[in-house]
């Protein structure tokens, strides 16, 4: 049987002349059908190692299938880049060219590229066509016992009911038997996997799906038992982005009598032990193939998920035990990277209440997941923030917990450009528009300021450079107090601040540092097109207008160089009705203007003779 290979467009995208790399793609070893979903590059003689470097996040199912290496002179021309790493055609492959696939010589005529056909769902998971997406999760409790130091069996006795708190960290050994222990127990050829409710598509007519169990006794496709068409590009709920799975122990797996109600055991540790309990949030994807038997997915797929992400949790807890530190509960979380093409799995410990806290604490491992999947090195992307989330069952992102705003978004979108043609420069990514007298507070006539700051401090949010709230007006008020900028009386007042005042708010609050372009005119500031357009270019952050009369936000900046005019695609504040877009944009509450053009509320946009400060927050550099 020949191979079988579809190429998702953006892999062709991708792969840019003079690189190489390694591809990405669900395998099928039984149907002989590979389907690449994206790729990443690698250094020069490093592709060996990168290969495994990322077996250790990518989903069960996905291989780094073979490496690539562009020709300098074509762009559409690939080879393998190592004799002992397979490689695996592009689409637009000449056809005397060879290739292996997982390992087997094919020709291009073999390995005929089909139709593009990588979907994208609602929740953002590529399904590659012909496997099914399958997620388990669930949390489990590890219990370490280990002998007690001297010093802590001294000071407390038997320690064993004290769970973490004073005690040593357990050794790497205690961690290890613990962790092997709870693969004994739990993941057994005898677990049974449920779908959630409403995960499993439901026959014709009914309203909910009945759950299913997944053992190794279960009959038929993966495809026909979920009744899921594979070649679509949504799953079966539009709610979750593949099937989720929970497992149940078998009660035939326990040698002891069955419980006919509630137990509980008591067992008491020996003489000068030691307890360390931590929570371990497994959470395993796996890409099946729609034609794999449904009674093979626990051993061929679930299970050994489980059990690596298990042992990659264990190597955490031991590497936190050998720096004599506490236990801290670990979670996997999934992540989906724009342009990537294919989900990664990645395990973080949970270092400090604050979630600010941690992730700085785990910038430098953001920084080489970043380095290993090509990654921007000033765009967050593996941030708990950016973990996919999902609509019941644990494992989700940790700061899926916050409640989404009810403010409009990207209030900006849909707008017709201005008239004066040339280039339009943008803000880069979404944002929130906050305006006066929402949340039924009452600043009318002196928060303009305030509102700007707080789009801003969203962008940031949106962005993922932050976990912290949007602050308030009472909370600014007290920064700059707390910077001695204003007197203790400033708490609680309606006075006005400015785009300095907003500059040390970003630079305390959330560490931004600003850029501050004077304009000492109104009718000045077309001249200054080429500098904002720049700033939109290069950093892509909303800049506060302050100065003159009124503050506003601005959100881009249109700039025709042959005629020398310019547009301003202003956000304003001053806006006092409900969440209504039609209302907004009728009002030109956000809209294209030009010098002489009014503002929203009335009166002049820009006071001519008045001096102007555009407040530009620049991006961090950081994941």
């Amino acid at each position: 049987m020949a191979w079988s290979l579809t190429t998702a467009p953006i892999v062709i995208s991708q792969l840019q002349a003079g690189e190489q790399g390694l591809l990405i793609a669900a395998v099928d070893a039984n149907s002989k059908a590979v389907a690449v979903l994206g790729s990443v590059p690698a250094a020069a003689g490093g592709i060996q190692e990168a290969a495994g470097d990322l077996a250790a996040v990518l989903p069960q199912g996905l291989h780094a299938v073979g490496s690539y290496l562009s020709n300098s002179s074509s762009s559409s021309a690939w080879k393998p880049a190592a004799a002992n790493t397979p490689a695996v055609a592009a689409a637009n492959t000449s056809s005397s060219a060879t290739w292996s696939i997982a390992g087997q010589q094919v020709t291009a005529a073999e390995a005929a590229a089909a139709a593009a056909a990588a979907g994208v769902d609602d929740a953002g998971l590529n399904i590659a066509a012909g496997f099914i997406p399958l997620r388990c999760h669930l949390d489990v409790q590890l219990s370490v016992q280990y002998a007690a130091t001297p010093s802590t069996a001294s000071s407390s006795g038997t320690a064993a009911a004290n769970g973490n708190a004073g005690s040593s960290p357990p050794p790497a050994a205690a961690i290890q038997a613990a962790v092997q222990q709870l693969q004994q127990e739990l993941l057994t050829s005898q677990v049974v996997f449920v779908t959630e409710p409403g995960v499993a598509a439901a026959a014709e007519g009914q309203q909910q799906a009945s759950p299913l169990l997944i053992h190794s006794s279960s009959k038929g496709t993966v495809q026909d038992a979920l009744n899921i068409n594979s070649s679509s590009s949504s799953s079966s709920s539009s709610s979750n982005p593949c099937v989720s799975l929970l497992p149940l122990q078998s009660s035939s797996s326990s040698s002891r009598d069955k419980p006919t109600a509630p137990m509980f055991e008591f067992e008491p540790c020996q003489q000068q032990q030691q307890n360390s309990s931590v929570t371990l949030s497994l959470d395993v994807l796996a890409y099946a193939p729609s034609s794999m038997q449904l009674s093979e997915v626990p051993a061929a797929l679930l299970l050994p998920g489980l059990r690596g992400q298990l042992a990659t949790m264990q190597a955490l807890l031991q590497q936190q035990s050998a720096q004599g530190q506490q236990l801290t509960p670990l979670r996997a979380c999934h992540f989906l990277p724009p342009g990537l093409g294919f989900p990664v799995t990645v395990c973080y410990p949970l270092l400090h209440q604050s979630l600010e806290s941690t992730e700085l604490k785990l910038l430098p491992r953001r920084q080489q997941l970043h380095t290993l999947l090509g990654l921007p090195s000033n765009v967050p992307m593996l941030r708990f923030a950016n973990a996919l989330e999902w609509s019941s069952g644990g494992g989700s992102s940790i700061a899926a917990g916050v409640p989404r705003s009810l403010r409009l978004r990207n209030v900006h979108e849909g707008l017709p450009a201005p008239g004066i043609g040339g280039q339009l420069y943008l803000v880069d990514g979404a944002y929130e528009y906050y305006h006066y007298m929402q949340d039924k507070f009452n600043d009318a006539g002196w928060g303009c300021a305030y509102r700007s700051l707080q789009t801003i401090v969203s962008w940031f949010r949106l962005q993922k450079y932050t976990a912290k709230p949007v602050p308030g007006h009472r909370q600014i008020q007290e920064v700059l107090v707390a910077l001695k900028d204003k007197e203790a009386s400033f708490i609680g007042s309606s006075n006005w601040i400015g785009a300095i005042e907003l500059s040390y708010i970003l630079d305390e609050y959330l560490g931004v540092t600003s850029k501050v372009l004077t304009v000492n005119r109104g009718s000045e500031i077309p001249a200054n097109a080429r500098a904002l357009a720049q700033h939109f270019a290069s950093q892509g952050t909303p800049i506060m207008i302050g100065g003159g009369v009124l503050a506003y936000t601005l959100l881009g900046v249109a700039f025709n160089e042959d005629i020398g005019e310019a547009a301003f695609l202003i956000l304003d504040p001053h806006y006092t009705g409900g969440e209504d877009l039609k209302k907004i944009w009728q009002g030109t509450w956000v809209g294209w203007k030009q010098l002489g053009d009014s503002a929203a509320a009335g009166g002049p946009l820009f006071v001519k003779d008045a001096f102007y400060n555009f407040l530009c927050p620049q991006r961090p550099s950081t994941v």
